[in-house]
C-alpha cells in the first residue's frame, strides 16, 4: 500500500489503517533499508517526508526488517 495525502485519493487515511489493522494485520513503514513495524498512526505521521507519502506493508505476520 502506497500511503498518499488523502486529498488526492478521496478517502480517510486513519480508516483505511483501522480497516487492516482490525482485521489482524501488522502495519510496516518500508525504506530502502527495512522494514519498520508501526504501532500507531502518530508514528507513520512522525515519519512522513515534507511530501506525504510512505510506503507501507500490511502482513498477518511480523516482518523482520527485508
Amino acid at each position: 500500500m502506497h500511503r498518499t495525502p488523502s486529498s488526492l485519493l478521496g478517502f480517510d487515511p486513519a480508516a483505511l489503517l483501522a480497516f487492516f489493522r482490525t482485521r489482524g494485520f501488522h502495519i510496516h513503514l518500508l525504506t530502502r533499508e527495512s522494514a519498520r513495524l508501526v504501532d500507531d498512526d502518530s508514528a507513520i505521521n512522525n515519519i512522513l517526508g515534507p511530501s506525504g507519502y510512505a510506503d507501507l506493508l500490511c502482513t498477518r505476520t511480523v516482518v523482520a526488517g527485508l
